[in-house]
């Protein structure tokens, strides 16, 4: 591999036994890593994404750094109104 790595995807299957020492792969096993992890060019995790075994998003995570150049955002919450 040549570059920096931008994203790593982590899918845990069920293994299937087709006999004679053979294996497939089955379904996303229920419970286990199922993750889109993405990262900026220093290195730093910027997004991690988790799956439900459909395929669904289950939820996405955000991460920002002192000195990044992405704003961070003030939940509403905080946001004080003139």
């Amino acid at each position: 591999m040549i570059g920096n790595v931008k994203s790593v995807r982590i899918t845990t299957y069920v293994a299937l036994d087709k006999g004679g020492g053979k294996f497939g792969k089955g379904s996303v096993a229920k419970g286990m890593d199922n993750f889109l992890i993405s990262y900026d060019k220093k290195g730093n995790v910027t997004d991690r994404v988790a799956y439900y075994t459909n395929g669904k998003v289950w939820y996405t995570k955000k991460y920002v750094y002192e000195g990044s150049d992405i704003p961070k955002e003030v939940p509403e919450k905080m946001v004080v109104q003139p």
